[in-house]
């Protein structure tokens, strides 16, 4: 018999960047993710809402975190000062898996 249907989902080790995934269908793909074994980093606008997910997600026992976008920068959403580019995502987990009390 094949390997469980799930077992093929397992993504420990993994870095999932999920845009919009504060809410609705982006917030459940982050809990499916980090269910899933996934480091979660959300992409978002609204911080006070990602914050709430980044909550509920490590009380859950998974690694996450915000990630702030470039092209919300470009587009004048956010101050480019805070900008974090997608490349150092990898960067950021490697931090917290070094300080996981950190987060």
């Amino acid at each position: 018999m094949g390997m469980p249907v799930l077992d093929a989902f397992e993504l420990s080790g993994r870095v999932a960047v999920v845009t919009g995934g504060n809410r609705g269908l982006g917030r459940a793909f982050a809990r499916a993710l980090g269910e899933a074994g996934a480091r979660v980093a959300i992409l978002a606008r609204d911080t006070a809402q990602t914050d709430e997910v980044l909550r509920d997600l490590r009380a859950s026992g998974w690694t996450a975190a915000r990630v702030i976008g470039r092209a919300l920068a470009l587009a004048g959403v956010i101050d480019p000062e805070r900008t974090i580019a997608a490349s150092e995502v990898a960067d950021l987990f490697r931090r917290e898996a070094l300080a996981p009390e950190s987060h």
